[in-house]
Formats: C-alpha cells, structure tokens, sequence
C-alpha cells in the first residue's frame, strides 16, 4: 500500500479497531477501481478522541 502526497485518507477512529473488516474491504475497492485511497483504522482511546482530531481539515 502505497501512500503519496495526492492519497485521500479515510479512516476509523475507535478502540478497539483491530477487529475491523472496514480497512480491508475499501482498501481492496480502491485498489480494484484504481482510486489514489486509503482506509486506515487509527485506535484511539476515547478520552484522546478530542484530541486526536483537532486540526484534521474539514
């Protein structure tokens, strides 16, 4: 999996992430179609959520 400066992130924040099938799945769309995406799961406990997200851009 490769990641550029022009990749669209997507992602999962949550805890626990490891069980998730997400990344997996849209990754394999993405690759078949040929889009420049990636879905990463990020775990994250919920007392950092705030802070996991702040300056992500909208």
């Amino acid at each position: 999996m490769e990641i550029s400066g022009r990749t669209r992130l997507l992602g999962l924040i949550g805890s626990p992430v490891d069980h998730s099938a997400s990344p997996a799945m849209y990754n394999y769309c993405f690759e078949k179609y040929d889009l420049d995406c990636r879905y990463l799961a990020f775990s994250i406990p919920l007392e950092k959520a705030q802070d996991s997200t702040c300056g992500r851009p909208t």
